[in-house]
């Protein structure tokens, strides 16, 4: 769903997500909200598009920081 999302939007496009692979996936820059209103902005810069990007070998290392990250701003 993921690439087909890509392939049909063809331009900018706008996804709410709670899942941070899929931010990783579909996103250029993604915009980390915290509860106390605070926001980040994060530029993944991966290799590939959509699920290609899995295959970029700092995907995983990003997912992590990034999942880190949100558990903190929870807290």
């Amino acid at each position: 769903m993921q690439d087909e999302l890509l392939r049909q939007a063809g331009g900018a496009f706008i996804v709410v997500t709670h899942s941070v692979e899929e931010a990783l996936v579909l996103g250029d820059r993604i915009l980390l909200m915290a509860s106390d209103r605070s926001m980040r902005t994060i530029t993944p810069r991966l290799s590939g598009v959509g699920g290609g990007r899995r295959r970029d070998p700092a995907f995983y290392t990003r997912l992590a920081t990034l999942s880190d990250d949100l558990r903190a701003a929870a807290m």
